[in-house]
């Protein structure tokens, strides 16, 4: 069961009204909008999904993945790695939010991946998956998974628990 809240009302200049509605959903946070033509749609970490495709979970996990590279990479040079396999995640199951990760020394990259259960995590992280970590970073991954009760979400302005 999704609980809610509208938390704005925009009056648009033709008077009609876009109306937004934040909570959590069954272990995911959703933000689900009314757009002014009727139609609804749920938005996870900036995703667009329609609501009837809320992701139904176990319990929130957070993934941790970590590769020693061979060499140092800058910033820059990280950065075009990550855009490079952004799309790779878009759109997968399960997945809420991946944040990409560089060591200070340039020396690790890794990922912080929001799941919305530890299996829909165990979907990617598959033995093709750690075959393109290899290919793309020249190392082998290391993946740690985390139990995630509670998330502090200052976009949403809320704190988020989970079972």
């Amino acid at each position: 069961m999704w609980e809610g809240r509208i938390r704005h009302a925009v009056e648009l200049t033709d008077g009609r009204v876009l109306m937004s509605a934040m909570g959590v959903s069954t272990h995911a946070f959703v933000t689900v909008l009314t757009l002014a033509t009727g139609a609804r749609a749920a938005v996870y970490a900036g995703v667009h999904i329609p609501v009837e495709r809320r992701p139904e979970a176990s319990s929130v996990i957070t993934a941790l993945t970590e590769f020693t590279l061979p060499e140092a990479v800058t910033r820059d040079e990280a950065k075009a790695i990550f855009l490079s396999t952004a799309p790779t995640y878009r759109g997968v199951p399960g997945l809420v939010r991946k944040c990409y990760l560089l060591s200070e020394d340039g020396r690790t990259v890794g990922g912080a991946y929001l799941w919305s259960s530890r299996e829909a995590a165990e979907a990617l992280y598959t033995d093709a998956w750690r075959a393109f970590v290899r290919e793309k970073y020249g190392t082998e991954p290391k993946v740690t998974y985390f139990a995630t009760p509670v998330v502090v979400d200052n976009a949403l302005d809320e704190t988020l628990s989970f079972d």
